[in-house]
């Protein structure tokens, strides 16, 4: 699990190449790819398990899922991907 989570600041420094701003993928690009990876990933074990997501006309539940994916995936990755454009990888882990 560490190397999972220490390896995807290196590899997102790798992504956006710090230092060399033309070669780099823009941080809007690089967000989307990671965390449809995970979510593709997380997907597969859910079926493999036999587990279901709530129905669409839950909306207590879909709100509650959203917003806990903005805050705790996509806010914190945008942050840190876009200072990986400027800092090293081992800062920002």
């Amino acid at each position: 699990m560490t190397l999972f989570w220490a390896g995807a600041y290196a590899l997102t420094r790798v992504a956006v190449d710090k230092g060399n701003p033309d070669m780099g993928l823009p941080v809007a690009w690089v967000l989307p790819g990671r965390l449809t990876i995970g979510a593709a990933v997380l997907w597969v074990l859910m079926l493999a398990r036999g587990q279901k997501l709530p129905p669409l006309r839950d909306r207590k539940r879909w709100v509650a899922i959203i917003g806990m994916g903005l805050a705790g995936s996509v806010f914190p990755f945008f942050l840190i991907t876009t200072a990986q454009e400027t800092v090293n990888s081992s800062l920002a882990a």
